[in-house]
């Protein structure tokens, strides 16, 4: 059997909810507390108040990887409707087995160069033996400093599951308000992007005459003349052969 098989499987689990809840204030302090009673930790939170005077809220919750259906249970309780929700895992097991395997070959051979230098030291006293040995020695503490902070990383992602939730206030006719969202804020917007059109389009339009009204200037009299000359000779009578 080999180690990965051996070793324990790991995963890292995400989730997201949207919920719609009469008080979004009120639900985003308790669920600020019951993270903090089960074992996680809000690792962000934000409530704003929307276009339509009502308060929306966003919050990034860390909890125990094992507890995370039992919270999304309990929030489900909370909302008066789910409008959207998404779970997901991926399995890590195999990178956090090949980070170890890396890890100890790193710190063995590390061992091994702090062992080469103390008897460099004893024996020979070459300052550029010695010198040359403690390089190696910081070479592989910096890959094992590097490897074991992604290996920390990697194990805390796989323990604390990520839970981000959306809340929304939930209007009178029992649907959730779109949070951001007013008529007048789009007709503001659209008015906005006419305005940039029409900006750049006069921009173009005073280019346009900037520079061709120039090129015309000096194009056109050339021009003309050629135009004259060539009408002149050509108009010129023939005299008669006798």
């Amino acid at each position: 059997m080999t180690s990965r098989e051996e070793s324990p499987r790991r995963v890292v689990r995400t989730a997201s909810m949207v919920l719609a809840v009469e008080d979004v204030p009120t639900i985003a302090r308790t669920i600020r507390g019951w993270a903090q009673e089960h074992g996680g930790f809000v690792a962000s939170s934000e409530v704003r108040d929307t276009d339509g005077g009502r308060q929306a809220g966003k919050l990034t919750l860390r909890v125990p990887e094992a507890s995370l259906d039992a919270a999304m249970d309990q929030l489900r309780s909370l909302a008066d409707r789910v409008v959207r929700e998404e779970s997901r895992g991926e399995d890590v097991t195999h990178q956090m087995v090949d980070l170890e395997a890396r890890l100890r070959n790193l710190r063995a051979a590390e061992e091994e160069m702090r062992t080469i230098m103390r008897e460099a030291r004893k024996k020979t006293g070459s300052t550029a033996e010695v010198l040359r040995v403690h390089q190696e020695v910081n070479r592989l503490r910096d890959q094992i400093e590097r490897l074991q902070a992604q290996s920390d990383t990697l194990s805390d992602r796989a323990a604390m599951a990520t839970l981000v939730l959306e809340l929304l206030p939930r209007d009178t006719s029992g649907g959730p308000v779109v949070a951001g969202w007013s008529f007048s804020a789009q007709w503001v917007s659209a008015w906005r992007v006419l305005t940039w059109g029409l900006q750049r389009l006069g921009t173009a339009m005073a280019y346009g005459v900037t520079l061709g009204l120039p090129a015309i200037m000096l194009i056109v009299p050339p021009v003309w003349a050629f135009r004259r000359w060539r009408s002149r000779v050509f108009a010129t009578p023939q005299t008669p052969m006798q």
